[in-house]
């Protein structure tokens, strides 16, 4: 573990969580984001990398101009339990008032974000968890601002949108005493054996449960997100973990019931994407379907 930080015990507005997996170039674009950030004061940051030597993660981290920890695993654990680990490092060595994720490819271009996002938590005390818009280099809106007919078919992106029913997981905030609460029922924020993909939709589900439904969604700077929800990324491997982690969340937020008709949508939304990619054909994007779907069903009956 690697430790830049001049105080731990002083309590800071955000701590940042960041998991990044593989390669270093986008995490060291978002580092010198937050290295000209003018309100750095506000924030530390918590970095859990794996499929990285730790001595060219060592090298980012000195080029760290804020207090950061940072771990470099060996194993591959998936992004839902790097940000568990990185919840963890918080609670053990860290104090701040609330979580911000943000996953590694993630580039905040305006200099002033967390003076920005400090005043409105300040004029705003209600915050409990809130999105903020992301955009893709070309300017236009990526999903994160969308509002849905269903979960998952349609989208109506709007950059004017105030409120979700649901937090996206590339950048978003929550009050760290929600977090507790959840941890001290459940023992962690985000289902260990999520791999890839609906975390983010599960702690909504979560936060449901405690009835809050409705997120912020901000706008205070331009935010970049690189990966996005581009149809270069599907795989078998990400159908298989998105159906089989949406059957859990369901499951583990016992909401079983929605399933008879997110289901559907979410297999036709499948079927759509990779078609449009190419790379696959539609037998291999059923089977995976299917076998996400049966792994599903079978955690939940072990939970």
């Amino acid at each position: 573990m690697l430790l830049k930080i001049k105080n731990l015990k002083k309590k800071k507005r955000f701590v940042i969580i960041i998991s990044n997996a593989f390669t270093l170039n986008w995490l060291s674009y978002l580092i010198r984001s937050l290295n000209i950030q003018k309100c750095k004061d506000y924030f530390t940051v918590v970095i859990v990398d794996y499929g990285n030597r730790s001595e060219m993660l060592e090298d980012i981290i000195k080029k760290c101009r804020f207090d950061v920890i940072a771990v470099s695993l060996e194993k591959v654990y998936g992004s839902a339990n790097q940000r568990n680990l990185g919840v963890y490092l918080f609670k053990k060595f860290l104090n701040a008032d609330y979580i911000l994720f943000i996953d590694s490819d993630v580039v905040i271009l305006d200099t002033d974000f967390f003076c920005k996002l400090n005043n409105l938590i300040e004029k705003q005390k209600s915050i409990i968890a809130a999105n903020h818009i992301l955009f893709n280099f070309d300017g236009s809106i990526q999903w994160s601002c969308a509002k849905f007919l269903g979960p998952f078919l349609i989208e109506f992106k709007d950059q004017k949108c105030s409120k979700s029913e649901f937090l996206h997981g590339a950048l978003f905030l929550i009050k760290y005493n929600i977090v507790d609460l959840i941890i001290q029922k459940r023992k962690y924020i985000f289902p260990p054996m999520f791999y890839i993909g609906f975390d983010d939709y599960t702690l909504s589900l979560m936060l449901h449960n405690y009835n809050i439904r409705n997120f912020p969604v901000l706008n205070i700077g331009k935010v970049i997100h690189v990966g996005g929800s581009s149809i270069s990324r599907v795989s078998e491997k990400r159908l298989y973990e998105g159906m089989k982690n949406l059957v859990i969340g369901f499951a583990l937020t016992c909401r079983a019931k929605l399933l008879v008709g997110v289901i559907p949508e979410y297999i036709l939304f499948s079927i759509i994407r990779s078609m449009i990619n190419r790379k696959m054909n539609i037998f291999s994007i059923l089977s995976s379907l299917i076998r996400g779907l049966a792994q599903g069903i079978l955690y939940s009956v072990l939970i």
